[in-house]
């Protein structure tokens, strides 16, 4: 059975981080255990905190009712309930695979300058020399073409 984290923290589900976050700040000031509070429920206060404090996980659990699965954990989706969910990856038959990091690799394929770290020193060394030859050629070509253009201006 899912908790309804806006019950535990007190607020009203369309309310506003700062209400969420005063909220959570009473709660755990009241059950903290080094205050002599109840440790089991100050830890339900953080859990519902962490998750209705980062947009993400708020979106999910109020669409699914939960943030730790994609499916919402209830209903005709318990039959599944083995196979681990899209964040923690399969695991299984030898092998681990986690979806998480595959469909973040494949949201963004730009490039970028951090990609340049994950080229060898050997393959720049390797691949220098072509790079100053194509530089040098299209700066020849430049030339020409200017000396090209003024020889044109000049001869009539």
């Amino acid at each position: 059975m899912n908790k309804n984290y806006y019950d535990i923290l007190g607020v009203d589900k369309n309310a506003s981080e700062s209400e969420i976050k005063a909220a959570f700040r009473a709660l755990a000031h009241k059950h903290h255990p080094d205050k002599g509070g109840d440790e089991a429920k100050f830890k339900e206060i953080n859990e519902a905190y962490q998750v209705l404090s980062d947009k993400q996980k708020r979106a999910q659990y109020d669409r699914f009712g939960s943030a730790n699965s994609s499916f919402g954990g209830q209903g005709a989706h318990d039959g599944f309930a083995g196979y681990g969910n899209y964040n923690s990856g399969w695991q299984g038959g030898g092998f681990n695979v986690n979806y998480a990091d595959f469909m973040r690799a494949n949201a963004s394929r730009h490039f970028t300058v951090h990609s340049l770290k994950k080229v060898p020193l050997l393959l720049w060394f390797l691949l220098l020399p072509f790079l100053i030859v194509i530089v040098i050629i299209v700066v020849i070509i430049l030339i020409f073409l200017l000396f090209r253009s003024m020889r044109r201006v000049f001869s009539n």
